[in-house]
């Protein structure tokens, strides 16, 4: 009697430990992402059209860094468009399997002016996604609008 109470007993801790780290991984994982979008960007809109290759950013404060992947084709034109009041907004571009150094930086444009950066199939992998990176400390009230694009 007393050993299939401890076995009960034993099995309800080992079911409730599991569960426990689950959610508790579960829970930091959503904070992260809640964070990496609200926590230092105040008025924030993100949409992501993977199918589309765009991705598009409106603000009134962004003071933080975002990431999305894309995937790219021969040929591929990635266009920047942004615009805004004040501050710098940076776009780091990486890809997995590259040494940590290789990597393009560019600033976004403030004017609203459309900045074409010519994807070359000798420098990134086309089986591979390419890692966006936008960060900035100090933009105010803008948009950003990134999309891949077929070269005419």
């Amino acid at each position: 009697m007393n050993k299939k109470i401890f076995i009960s007993i034993a099995i309800i801790l080992i079911i409730f430990t599991i569960g426990y780290n689950n959610f508790n991984s579960y829970k930091k994982e959503t904070k992260s992402e809640i964070s990496t979008n609200t926590n230092y960007t105040k008025k924030y809109h993100e949409e992501f059209n993977e199918d589309e290759r765009t991705w598009n950013i409106s603000f009134e404060e962004f003071k933080d860094t975002v990431k999305k992947e894309i995937s790219i084709e021969n040929g591929d034109i990635l266009n920047i468009i942004g615009k805004r009041n004040s501050g710098t907004i940076s776009l780091i571009i990486t890809q997995e399997g590259h040494d940590k150094d290789d990597k393009d930086i560019s600033t976004v444009p403030m004017d609203g002016s459309n900045t074409k950066y010519a994807i070359f199939n000798d420098r990134w992998d086309l089986n591979k996604k390419l890692s966006l990176e936008l960060t900035s400390k100090d933009a105010i009230q803008g948009y950003i609008s990134i999309s891949l694009t077929k070269q005419q």
